[in-house]
This record gives C-alpha cells, sequence and structure tokens, in this order.
C-alpha cells in the first residue's frame, strides 16, 4: 500500500443468507476513503483511515479490496492468517479502533468524540509489528 491512498468506490449492502456481507458494486452508494500508512511491519501495515462517507463495512471492504484486509477480520479476512495470528498473538479481536468520530447533529452543529486508548490494540500492534507471515 502507498504511503497515502484515497479509495473511492460504490459499496452495495447483499443480505445473502442474512449474513449482511457487503461488497463493491456499480449499483452501490458512494464510498470514501482515505488510508495512510502510520508505520509499515514485515509482513503488517499500521495505518489511518479517514472516512467521508459512512457505508456499512466501508473500512473493512475496502481494506480487503486493496489485499490488506483487517487483522482478525472473519466476514472479509483472510481466514488462514487469522486462525495464525490468533494463535501466535492469543488476541481474536477485530483490529479496528475508532480514534475519534465526528458528525453534524440535526442543528447541523459539529458533535466530536474522542476514544481512549485501547491497551489490546496497543499489545496487538506490538505482537503483530515482531511477527512474519511467510507466503
Amino acid at each position: 500500500m502507498k504511503k497515502n491512498t484515497k479509495i473511492e468506490s460504490n459499496i452495495d449492502t447483499s443480505t445473502k443468507k442474512f449474513q449482511h456481507k457487503v461488497q463493491e458494486s456499480d449499483e452501490g452508494k458512494k464510498a470514501i476513503s482515505t488510508f495512510k500508512v502510520l508505520k509499515k511491519f514485515t509482513s503488517f501495515s499500521h495505518v489511518e483511515i479517514t472516512i467521508s462517507t459512512g457505508r456499512m463495512h466501508q473500512i473493512r471492504v475496502q481494506s480487503a479490496n486493496l489485499n490488506h484486509p483487517v487483522v482478525n477480520d472473519k466476514k472479509y479476512g483472510l481466514f488462514s492468517l487469522n486462525k495464525y495470528i490468533s494463535k501466535e498473538t492469543t488476541i481474536n479481536r477485530l483490529a479496528l479502533h475508532a480514534k475519534s468520530v465526528s458528525f453534524l447533529d440535526l442543528n447541523n452543529q459539529t458533535v466530536y468524540y474522542q476514544a481512549t486508548k485501547n491497551n489490546e490494540f496497543d499489545i496487538l500492534l506490538s505482537l503483530l509489528s515482531n511477527l512474519t507471515v511467510k507466503t
């Protein structure tokens, strides 16, 4: 993945077998995300993602379509890799953490929330920085 990558695609919801899986599709709604690589490790990257639209599973679908799925994503990720990561790190959580969220409320005022630091995410990031995946 390049240092900064802007993705514009259309995302459509599929309710096949009630799994609510989402995919990129010409018939879908516009989804815009900017991926910024914060740090590259041997086999993984720590990225900051800013979304300009809010589509269901937007980050997860676009990451997977870039061939850089979110770690431990059981719906869109690489299942054998997830199993390996889980075994090596003993952490099964989806490796997404919202540092902050902002939006316009009904009065057109910006509402901003900032999350507290997540220790489990930091531990997973530290473990992934030393993990090498053989392809």
